[in-house]
């Protein structure tokens, strides 16, 4: 998911249609969301709590990076979601 601000991220996670309303136990949830590190937190914990992955991946770089397919995506979160996520993130990393 990549959404314009945290506010807005909050809504579309754990707002009354939130994604995490029918999420399935065992998915990895990715953000490529450049949101604040309280989000990404609340998101981790929730995930946590609820059985399933968490990824914070923000991208860097702009329009001018995308333009110039020059963008960057930092990743945390635990080890066991990022292998489980990882085929997906190489496609989103090759597009």
């Amino acid at each position: 998911m990549c959404i314009r601000d945290s506010n807005d991220l909050r809504e579309v996670t754990f707002g009354e249609n939130g994604v995490f309303k029918t999420i399935k136990k065992g998915a990895v949830y990715i953000d490529n969301t450049t949101a604040s590190a309280t989000i990404a937190k609340e998101i981790y914990e929730y995930a946590k709590k609820n059985s399933f992955g968490s990824l914070d991946a923000p991208v860097s770089g702009g329009q001018a990076g995308a333009e110039n397919g020059a963008l960057t995506v930092m990743i945390g979160g635990d080890q066991t979601d990022f292998d489980k996520a990882k085929n997906a993130l190489l496609l989103l990393i090759n597009s």
